[in-house]
This record gives structure tokens, sequence and C-alpha cells, in this order.
């Protein structure tokens, strides 16, 4: 979510001399291929779904991502390791092909420098990523609804050079158990949940891709952009949410009809989330950035401690626990505070599933 600070002057003077000699990608397969086996493993490391207890699946999915996909550093082998990953689980959830879009990217100069910054500088090897791809990928699944407006859930698969559990890890978890239980349920709207690559390489570039692809059309039939991005870094959710007042001049952003019933609902679930306005410190953190540019009204799910924010409304007193640091395992959120990552993974899932249900007025 935050973005690494050390990518300074130097990498985009840096950045100038890769655009003139960097070499051919290798080839891109048209679609992420799913090994045979993996849709099976998942099906049994989870068990039943989707009806157990908010959050158990999520949790499941979770210890996956800490066993399997620490160091999915955008661009690598390991990013598109956690890219097939997310697509077996959405075939075991019972979406078909033909609901899935993967949309594929290359990296910019700068995101190249980027993600090599984290590799050189990995502490252990298992956070390197494996093999550099030259290539990334958002995956997009499409839950249809009674309407063709569309609400979109969003998360970033990609990490830095760590464990990824509270960034965002634990948004992956949660956006697949939202997919899992939505699957089959009657829904006013139609739902796009958008695995976006490349938000920690300082662009949020797979989000920027996305939202390049739409029509103003498509962008005007989004009602919502519900994001969820470093959800472990204190102990309760923070939820900010608003639109631009105009497209035009100094960025101000108001409530609309859909945020200020979003906002009602999060008030009135009795979770532990506390809400606010987006302001202007917040938009370059995560993937709500290129919906809030082009005027698609947000709610922005994450965690960290906001007590300096009055101070500090550029966002430079936010602080957090463990994003961009060694400390961002699971072994060492569940020592650190026991029973953060349950709360917090079974208070999205209902919120989630609330919004999700919900018949805003038009």
């Amino acid at each position: 979510m935050k973005k690494l600070l050390a990518l300074t002057m130097a990498f985009l003077m840096a950045a100038c001399v890769l655009c003139s000699c960097a070499a051919p990608l290798p080839p891109v397969p048209e679609v992420v291929s799913v090994s045979e086996n993996l849709s099976e493993n998942i099906s049994e490391s989870l068990g039943e779904a989707p009806g157990g207890a908010y959050g158990e699946l999520a949790y499941g999915y979770l210890l996956d991502i800490a066993k399997d996909f620490a160091g999915r550093i955008c661009f690598t082998q390991k990013d598109y390791e956690m890219a097939e990953y997310i697509i077996a689980a959405l075939k075991n959830a019972g979406y078909s092909d033909a609901d899935i879009e993967v949309q594929r990217f290359e990296p910019t100069a700068y995101s190249e420098m980027a993600a090599n910054w984290f590799r050189d500088n990995a502490t252990q090897e298992r956070y390197r990523g494996g093999k550099w791809l030259g290539y990334s990928q958002n995956i997009i699944v499409t839950k249809k609804g009674d309407s063709d407006k569309v609400i979109v859930v969003g998360c970033h698969i990609d990490s830095v050079d760590n464990g990824g559990i509270s960034d965002n890890g634990a948004g992956i978890a949660a956006v697949l158990e939202s997919a899992e239980r939505m699957f089959g349920v009657r829904t006013p709207y139609t739902i796009r949940y958008a695995f976006f690559g490349g938000e920690e390489v300082g662009l949020c570039q797979g989000s920027m891709e996305y939202v390049e692809s739409l029509t103003d059309d498509e962008k005007e039939n989004i009602l919502l952009m519900v994001n969820l991005d470093v959800l472990l870094d204190a102990p309760g959710l923070n939820a900010y949410s608003g639109r631009l007042k105009s497209l035009n001049g100094a960025p101000e952003f108001i409530d609309d009809i859909y945020t200020s019933r979003a906002n009602e609902l999060i008030r009135n679930s009795g979770l532990d989330i506390h809400q606010g306005t987006i302001y202007e410190g917040l938009v370059e953190l995560s993937d709500h950035r290129d919906f809030l540019r082009n005027g698609v009204s947000c709610v922005t799910f994450f965690s960290v401690y906001m007590d300096s924010i009055v101070d500090m409304p550029d966002g430079s007193g936010i602080t957090w626990d463990y994003m961009h640091s060694a400390k961002d395992t699971l072994d060492y959120i569940r020592g650190d505070d026991p029973g953060r990552i349950e709360k917090t993974l079974k208070s999205i899932a209902i919120i989630l599933e609330t919004l999700l249900l919900e018949g805003f007025a038009a």
C-alpha cells in the first residue's frame, strides 16, 4: 500500500536508461494456466464451503498464501503462481472460464526498476519471487446480478520482499471468500471481483491498466468500487469513502448516495470499523486511485493507526505494525496479537456480504 520511500529520483533517472536498452520480454501465454491438481488441493485444504462461519474460508486461503506465496514480487514466477492459485480457487468455487478474464501487462521502466529493487534487497531467497518473467496480470471475475450495474471488489495480489500477509494476503483471502460466498446467490447488481497485479511497484500499475481499458460508458456503469488493502496492521479496520466532487480543479471528495448508504450499513453493522471521508493523502496509496480519478465512488478498507490524521492530513502521520517489514508474516502476526486475523477476516466477510446484497437507491 504505502509506496516504497527509497524509490527516489535516482530510480527515475535510471529508468530512463532502462527504456533504451531493455531486453525483449519472453512470450506470454494467452491465459494463466492452472495445474491439474491445484483446484483439488484447494478443495481439500478448505473443506466444505461456503456454509462455514464468516472468515473461515478466508483464513484457509491465508494459510495457503503464507505457506506457498511469500515474496510474490510483481513480474516474477511467484506472482504468476499466485495468479494460478486465484484462478483455481475461483473455478473450485464454481466460476467458469467464461466468467474469468486474465488481463496481462508488461512493466514500465519504473515498475521494472522497483520490482528489481525488492528482489535485490530481499533478506531471504524465498522472498525474491523466483524467476523473472517480465509480465504480470490482473484477474477479473464477473458474477452476474439482477442489474448490469457493477460493483467492483478489488485487492492487489503482489507483495514486497516479505511474507505479504497483511499487505495484501488478507485482502486476497477476503475477496476469494466473498467470491465463493456470492456464487449462486441472487444479487441486485453485477459484481466484478478484481485481483490486481503491480500495486507495490510504485504506480498501482495493474488497476491503472484495468481502468484505462474501460470505455467511458463502462466507467459510468460502476456504482461503487470497494478496495481491500493492508487489513491487519492495526487492531481495528478503517473504511474511508467518497468520490471526486469534480474531475477538474483541486481534488475535493464528497459522499454520494452510494457511499452514504455504504457508510450507513457499516455504521449499523456493530463491527469495529472506523469511518471517514477519503482525502487527498489517501488517493495515491492503493488501487482505488484510478477509479477515484475517473469519477467512480469508492469505499476503501484498510487497517492502520489514524491517530495523527487530523494533524497530518497528507497521510504522513499514518503508522502501522507490520507492513513492508519482516514482521509481515502469519506466524509473527498471530503471536503478536492473537485473534486479530480471525476478527478482521470475519468483519470483512460480514460487511462485504452486507454491501453486495444491498439494493442501493438509483
